[in-house]
């Protein structure tokens, strides 16, 4: 299962993305399912975004200075860090990025609510560079998992209903952009009960959110 969808505001990410989901897959394959970026936290995977960025013509840096408002409707600034920025021609993007895991057969949407808008009040809080392509964008990691019970238990249709569900509700919130990819179980790093199933992306905009 894997899928790019962009709105027309971001059809320059489609092959960002697309590149991004060929590198999640490539390295399933290539550590033969044992470190998969879903596997590892965020920072793993904001540095995986940002290689998929490289590889596709963009310069990026991550966790570099960034100006921020020290909160949402005050105009005093501080140095802060930017989790990736990325710069290609004329384009520059200051991304913020939160990941979670959830458990796929869970029913509960409160976590992923809350992670994707702690996203977008972090890229809020970015100072405004004056570039006219200049963009703050909110990224969230989603993975789910799964008990190792769960994953020998569950079918291979009822594994792919559940994400297909948690796919929509990402979906219905309505994302500038959406990409996932789902190559195959791996071992969650640090648990030694609980498998990941692949990883969702999505990003909006503070001002559209």
């Amino acid at each position: 299962m894997r899928n790019v969808i962009t709105q027309r505001r971001y059809g320059y990410w489609r092959e960002l993305l697309e590149q991004w989901v060929f590198l999640v897959e490539r390295i399933h394959r290539v550590t033969v399912e044992k470190h998969s970026v879903y596997s590892y936290k965020e920072r793993t995977n904001v540095g995986l975004l940002a290689a998929a960025a490289t590889a596709n013509g963009w310069i990026a840096l991550e966790e570099c200075r960034s100006e921020k408002y020290s909160s949402k409707d005050s105009e005093e600034v501080y140095q802060g860090r930017s989790d990736l920025r990325i710069w290609r021609d004329k384009r520059h993007h200051e991304i913020e990025a939160k990941f979670l895991r959830i458990a796929l057969t869970s029913t509960s949407t409160t976590r992923l609510t809350k992670a994707a808008e702690k996203s977008v009040a972090d890229a809020a809080r970015s100072v405004e560079s004056g570039d006219r392509f200049d963009r703050k964008i909110a990224v969230t990691f989603v993975v789910p998992t799964l008990t190792n019970s769960q994953a020998d238990k569950l079918s291979e249709k009822m594994q792919s209903e559940h994400q297909e569900r948690l796919i929509n509700f990402i979906q219905e919130k309505k994302p500038s952009f959406m990409a996932y990819a789902f190559p195959g179980r791996a071992p969650v790093a640090g648990s030694l009960n609980r498998q990941a199933l692949g990883v969702i992306l999505f990003g909006t905009e503070p001002s559209e959110a």
